[in-house]
């Protein structure tokens, strides 16, 4: 018998010292631990998810989850870990701690035994997340406030990301929406003539390109846009995007036809004050000056000294109007 009490008190002991050391290791971890029995009894607990539940240990000794937390108090708590246990699957959920002010993920793992919850600070991933969606939402800003169209894509040209210029435009021209995920092959197949699908592989090879091509819509009118393509490269120097840039040019195209008409109406005035008029005209004078006008009689001569100065004013009139469309061009 003094043997068997010796062994028992030495299992004492190990299962004591055990606790211990278990109660310290779950001390030292930064995340929040602790395990219900079937009963929703606490068995082990450590610091930091007492401090997470704001409660001391002696709070809990021989009690349930449920006698200290009631579940109307932490309705959202008991769903998931009743989803838990019912259907013997991890949950996890994200919840905000208003007394320290702090995000924590809390994972719920079942177990024949009961249930494990782990509660682990997210505050600095969570921040960085925030920081994430709000640069995302300044940058979608930019480029929806560009004033042409921007369409980023991926190597199997897929969209990355589109601003709303360019999904009004594509819209507009094809009667087709183009969202971010989706592949910009069924607009290339549309622009079979256009050799866009060239560029973009040009680009991906680390060639910027542009061009200016005519679309025809959906009226079948030609609407002008000039297209560039400029590769994206990562932190390692790689390709992995390219955008392309697309910008409606079809009035700036009009306005140049026009001065092209304009021009060459303004070629064919010039050409005629020069030559279709100022010819004959310089014809004219010189003839004025074969005439012997001490041959006419005095009524005739008075006549004639009007009329040199009169085609002389003319020529200069024509010289004038020649110099100023030649400004005009110029």
């Amino acid at each position: 018998m003094p043997q068997v009490n010796q062994i028992g008190h030495r299992n004492t002991m190990e299962k004591e010292d055990y606790q211990s050391f278990f109660h310290t290791v779950l001390n030292q971890l930064e995340d929040g631990i602790f395990h219900l029995d079937p009963q929703w009894r606490f068995l082990e607990i450590n610091q930091v998810a007492l401090d997470y539940l704001g409660i001391n240990k002696a709070d809990i000794v021989d009690k349930n989850i449920w006698q200290i937390f009631p579940a109307y108090s932490m309705y959202h708590y008991a769903l998931y870990f009743k989803e838990a246990k019912m259907t013997n699957q991890a949950v996890h959920f994200e919840e905000f701690n208003g007394i320290s002010s702090t995000w924590y993920r809390v994972s719920v793992f079942p177990s024949a035994v009961g249930l494990t919850v782990i509660i682990k600070d997210i505050q600095e991933e969570y921040t960085y997340k925030e920081k994430l969606k709000t640069r995302d939402l300044i940058n979608q800003s930019l480029l929806d406030n560009l004033e042409e169209g921007m369409v980023m894509i991926d190597g199997n040209c897929k969209v990355i990301e589109i601003n709303r210029y360019a999904h009004r435009e594509l819209e507009e021209l094809f009667g087709k929406s183009l969202q971010a995920g989706d592949s910009v092959k069924k607009f290339l197949i549309s622009l079979s003539q256009i050799d866009l699908y060239s560029a973009i592989q040009e680009a991906f090879l680390g060639g910027a390109g542009e061009m200016e091509v005519a679309i025809e819509d959906q009226n079948q009118n030609d609407v002008w846009y000039n297209f560039k393509f400029v590769p994206v490269f990562d932190t390692h120097k790689k390709i992995f995007a390219v955008t392309v840039s697309i910008k409606n040019i079809n009035y700036v195209r009009r306005c140049a036809s026009q001065l092209e008409a304009k021009e060459a109406m303004l070629r064919e005035l010039t050409h005629m004050q020069s030559h279709v008029i100022r010819s004959p005209l310089s014809s004219l004078m010189g003839l004025l000056d074969l005439i012997d006008h001490e041959q006419l009689d005095k009524e005739n001569q008075k006549y004639f000294k009007l009329l040199k100065p009169l085609a002389e004013e003319m020529d200069q009139q024509i010289r004038n109007n020649v110099h100023k469309i030649t400004s005009v061009r110029e």
